[in-house]
Order: structure tokens, then C-alpha cells, then sequence
């Protein structure tokens, strides 16, 4: 077998793959108005409702002790799937720059969890081609998005400190915050003004 060879059956090979991805997005997607997967046990839809009581929150409307200790898992079926996507919806309403978001919530120490973070990346990347939450969702599940990892991250459970509608109100004011970084801080401004300090001089 000559070089050539190899080189068409990789590239039969990276469309094949290609096909089988796009294959199982549209698979995933034909489910999507029974808001169940099966296949990963994931509703898709979960993190709705709490998306919903955080824009009556933003909106005015009294904070709900009793709804926000609810669990994220137990009661709307949340996964750490959800999560990210619940972050983007989050910024996308709050207009909080999704970079900065991103590197929020990747982790600070090498090899520690990044599932939420990739995840989140990835949600980026299919929203700004222009595909509503349904199609990029199941794009992520079906890991159009290439990364091995994607069977994993289906699977990721939310960790019981964080498993609160309590927590979420919480996270979503911190992402708030973000909004008035600046300069070195904000990783999305590659210019600013820099304004000398004389007093240094003294």
C-alpha cells in the first residue's frame, strides 16, 4: 500500500466520521421535542425552569426561598450537560461577554475539571454559526464539536454542594461581576487606555 493510498482512506475515513456525527446530531435532534435522550438518560431541556426563575428575579419579582433550595438533579433532572448550557443563556439575557465568562469558569489548576468549561466553549462555537438551542445541544451530545471526551462529559453529575437553585442565583450574580472587568482583567480587551502613574516617580 503506497502513500497514496493511505491518504485517501484517511480522508474517507475523516468524512465517514464527519457523517456519522452529523447522522447522530439529526438523530438526536428528531428527540428533542420528547426532551428526553435515552441513550445518555439526559433532558436536554432541564435547566429551563431555573433559567425561567432567574429572569422573574432579574424582572423583579420576589426571591422564592423554598424554590431555591430545590435540587438541580432530583427535581428538573439536571446533568453537568446542562449546566454550561444554562450559563450561556444566562450571559446571552444578562449581556455578560461570553470570553470572559469562558475563562471564568475554567479551572485554575492544571488537570482539574475542565468538562464545564469545554463544554461551554463548545456551546460558543455552534451558537455563533447560527444554530438555535436544540440543534446545539444535540450537536454537543453528539460531539460535532470533536472531542473524544464528549461521551464523558454526557455523563458528568452535578456535585451535590453545587446542586441548588440557590447556588445558580448565586453563580449568576457573580457572572454579573464580570461585566466590569477592565484592562489585563478582562480577557476579551486587547487594547486599553493606560493612563501613567506619576506618583511612582516620588
Amino acid at each position: 500500500m503506497g502513500w497514496r493510498d493511505i491518504f485517501r482512506r484517511s480522508k474517507e475515513s475523516k468524512s465517514s466520521r464527519q457523517e456519522r456525527l452529523l447522522a447522530k446530531m439529526a438523530e438526536l435532534y428528531s428527540q428533542i421535542p420528547d426532551n428526553y435522550w435515552p441513550e445518555f438518560d439526559i433532558v436536554p431541556f432541564a435547566h429551563h425552569p431555573v433559567f425561567d426563575y432567574l429572569k422573574l428575579c432579574w424582572a423583579g419579582v420576589e426571591r422564592d426561598p423554598v424554590f431555591e433550595r430545590k435540587s438541580l438533579s432530583r427535581e428538573f433532572g439536571m446533568k453537568g450537560f446542562n449546566l454550561p448550557a444554562l450559563f450561556y443563556l444566562i450571559a446571552i439575557e444578562r449581556d455578560i461577554p461570553l470570553e470572559r465568562l469562558c475563562a471564568f469558569l475554567s479551572p485554575s489548576i492544571p488537570g482539574a475539571d475542565d468538562s464545564t468549561s469545554t463544554m461551554f466553549r463548545k456551546i460558543m462555537t455552534m451558537a455563533e454559526s447560527g444554530l438555535d438551542e436544540g440543534r446545539y445541544l444535540s450537536g454537543l451530545a453528539a460531539g460535532v464539536v470533536v472531542d473524544p471526551r464528549q461521551v464523558q462529559y454526557n455523563r458528568v453529575q452535578i456535585l451535590e454542594h453545587v446542586d441548588k437553585v440557590e447556588t445558580m442565583v448565586k453563580l449568576a450574580r457573580a457572572f454579573e461581576s464580570l461585566k466590569e472587568q477592565k484592562l489585563h482583567e478582562a480577557v476579551d480587551i486587547e487594547f486599553g487606555e493606560i493612563v501613567e502613574d506619576r506618583g511612582w516617580r516620588t
